[in-house]
C-alpha cells in the first residue's frame, strides 16, 4: 500500500519517525502532544514509499544501530536530523526496488558461502540463523552492526562497503576512497 515515512525532529533534540497515509495529520498529532510540556515541532521531512512498513522498519533500525537513546519505539536522541532524513529517504526507495535489496543479499549470501553457511555465519557475527536467512532473502537489511561483524568474520572478503552500498558514506567516511571487494 502506498504510504509516507516522516521524519520529525523536535526542539528538545529527539527526532520520531513513523509511517502513514496522512502524515501530515500525524506529524501535528505528535506536535500537539508535545507542545503541552513546552516542546516544539522544528522541522519534518515527508518521504513516499509504496511499502511503507518495510520502509519503516529499516529506518528504526537505522535509528536504533545508530542513536545515543531510543525513547519509545520511534523516538531517539543523539542523531542528526539530515542523516536521519537520508536514510528515509534510502529506505523509501529501496522498499520499492527490490532489485536494491538484493544486492546486500547478494553479498550475505556471499559472506555465508565464505564461511561455510548461514548456521557458521550466524555464530560468527552472534545472532540467529534465522536472521541471517532474512537478511539472504532481503526482508531484513544488514544493520551498522552486523556489517561490520561481517566483514570481519568473512576477513575482509565482504566488506562493509559491500554490504551498504548506498549509504556506507554516511556511516564510515573513511571507506569512500577504497574500492569494493568486487573491483578489487
Amino acid at each position: 500500500m502506498k504510504g509516507f515515512l516522516y521524519v520529525c525532529l523536535f526542539s528538545n533534540g529527539h527526532i520520531k519517525v513513523g509511517r502513514s497515509i496522512d502524515p501530515e495529520s500525524r506529524i501535528a498529532s505528535h506536535a500537539d502532544r508535545v507542545a503541552c510540556v513546552g516542546i516544539e515541532l522544528v522541522d519534518r521531512a515527508i518521504f513516499v514509499t509504496e511499502y511503507q512498513c518495510s520502509a519503516e522498519a529499516m529506518l528504526i533500525q537505522r535509528c536504533i544501530d545508530a542513536c545515543a537513546q531510543k525513547h519509545k519505539n520511534e523516538w531517539f536522541s543523539g542523531l542528526d536530523f539530515e542523516a536521519v532524513c537520508e536514510w528515509a529517504r534510502i529506505e523509501a526507495g529501496q522498499a520499492t526496488q527490490e532489485t536494491e535489496r538484493e544486492g546486500s543479499a547478494g553479498q550475505v549470501e556471499r559472506a555465508c558461502a565464505i564461511v561455510g553457511g548461514q548456521a557458521v555465519l550466524a555464530r560468527a557475527i552472534g545472532v540467529a540463523p534465522s536472521f541471517i536467512n532474512q537478511m539472504v532473502h532481503g526482508s531484513r537489511g544488514v544493520g551498522y552492526i552486523n556489517a561490520v561483524a561481517i566483514e570481519r568474520a568473512t576477513e575482509g572478503a565482504v566488506t562493509r562497503r559491500d554490504l551498504r552500498p548506498d549509504d556506507f558514506h554516511l556511516i564510515w567516511p573513511d571507506l569512500t576512497a577504497q574500492p569494493t571487494t568486487e573491483a578489487a
